[in-house]
């Protein structure tokens, strides 16, 4: 269909699909010829031989299902990928004998098509890059090959009653990776028509790099083009719309989507501001990309927090972080908050939420914690290092001169020969006493 010029649908890949699974059985290719006129011509004119006078051994449905596929006309074929799958699902057990050989391909019999059957006025076709693939590469690989057989590629002798077919142009771009539009119609390989006496217009595009050349059906092929900077419009886009564009910081008249016009190749930078949402950009090479589309996301509200405690030895921390100390005053985010207060010299700590409102300043106070006075004595050994929590709080003896938050924490305590006791105390409001016996590792109230 695409050699022809005709519509393709998903029939053209049931053709695909046939050719592929002809070659997996017969080990040959359906429609072989010596130049890329003979091949599109088979393509097109010629029913290539079953796939059972390669291989005895295949079953016959197997043969005339792939022949199905590969029908002329799309009518004719399996219509759905469904139904092609649907017919092999009962071979799909089938192998091929691994040990068998290669049989020799079948010789093609002559053309038997009259004069009368393709002597078409060939309509000018473009070979596209979506559905049918195969037959794209089949005409590179044909013409790469026509191309190494003789250095006028066109030269060849044509064969008695055998019409010369559309020629290919191959295009090749510096830089590569150019897009093709052949009369305005993006293509991958320009076709024409040898009967064809009219010009026609080939653009390659690779961002803000171009270049056209003019091609008729004497256009030798492979077509070089070199490309270079041309005045464009780059496109940009947004979700929503309506964001102001900045270009290298510059505020213009522009508004998403607009077309943006530019002079050069440049890379430069676009920016997008709009109202309730964070500012975006971003740096365009325009020889890499014709256009952006950018998401803005809404801005984040945000309010202040006041830290006050009644002792300056406490600390405010948010999400793990040290948040600041008493007098700070702290950016934060819209919404609920929780904070943990630490207490560094009563080693108490806890927890509290707080309510960020936006544009407003809230003030949290953290009062003082609760604490008890405590008395730590060590025998036989009366000197000693006593840590809480895992924090080094004083040396023994420990005679009602500190005081520790109340509720439970972790003692450890180290003689000065290196022993070692540890208890959990449960510390209250008031005076508590406690003596550690190093030789009994026991700890006792005084």
């Amino acid at each position: 269909e695409q050699i022809d010029g005709k519509p393709l649908d998903g029939r053209s890949d049931i053709f695909s699909l046939g050719v592929i699974l002809y070659e997996l059985l017969t080990r040959n290719r359906p429609f072989e010829g010596e130049t890329i006129s003979q091949i599109l011509k088979k393509i097109l004119f010629d029913n290539p031989e079953p796939v059972l006078k390669f291989d005895s051994s295949i079953p016959e449905q197997i043969s005339k299902i792939v022949m199905k596929a590969l029908e002329k006309d799309p009518n004719d074929r399996f219509q759905t990928a469904e139904e092609f799958a649907l017919a092999l699902k009962n071979y799909k057990d089938f192998r091929l004998s691994k040990n068998k050989e290669k049989k020799p391909q079948l010789p093609q019999p002559p053309p038997k098509i009259e004069k009368t059957k393709y002597s078409v006025d060939w309509k000018i076709v473009s070979i596209a890059g979506a559905s049918g693939g195969i037959f794209t590469l089949l005409l590179i690989f044909g013409l790469q090959y026509f191309l190494s057989v003789d250095s006028n590629p066109f030269s060849f002798k044509k064969p008695a009653n055998e019409e010369i077919l559309p020629t290919p142009i191959e295009v090749k771009t510096d830089p590569p990776g150019a897009v093709l539009y052949f009369d305005g119609k993006k293509v991958q390989i320009p076709i024409i028509s040898p009967n064809d006496k009219g010009k026609h217009k080939i653009v390659a595009k690779k961002g803000c790099l171009s270049a056209e050349v003019k091609v008729s059906s004497k256009t030798e092929s492979p077509l070089f083009l070199k490309l270079s900077p041309n005045p464009f419009q780059f496109k940009i886009d947004s979700d929503p719309q309506g964001a102001k564009i900045l270009i290298n910081g510059e505020e213009t008249d522009f508004r998403t989507p607009a077309l943006i016009p530019r002079a050069d190749c440049d890379k430069f930078t676009i920016g997008l501001q709009l109202e309730g949402y964070s500012t975006v950009s971003r740096e365009i090479s325009p020889n890499e990309t014709e256009s952006i589309f950018l998401s803005l996301s809404p801005k984040s509200l945000e309010g202040k927090l006041k830290l006050s405690s009644a002792s300056n030895s406490m600390k405010f921390y948010l999400n793990g972080k040290f948040l600041g100390n008493n007098g700070d005053v702290i950016t934060l985010l819209e919404g609920e908050h929780t904070l943990r207060i630490v207490d560094e010299k009563l080693l108490g700590e806890r927890e509290t939420t707080v309510r960020i409102n936006p544009k407003e300043t809230t003030e949290i106070f953290a009062e003082d914690f609760k604490a008890g006075k405590i008395f730590i004595f060590g025998r036989p050994e009366e000197d000693g290092s006593v840590y809480v929590d895992g924090k080094l709080f004083g040396e023994l003896p420990i005679t009602g001169d500190k005081s520790l938050a109340v509720g439970k924490h972790k003692i450890n305590v180290v003689s000065s020969k290196g022993k070692k006791v540890s208890f959990e105390w449960k510390i209250k409001e008031g005076e508590q006493k406690k003596v550690v016996d190093f030789e009994k590792r026991k700890v006792s109230d005084f």
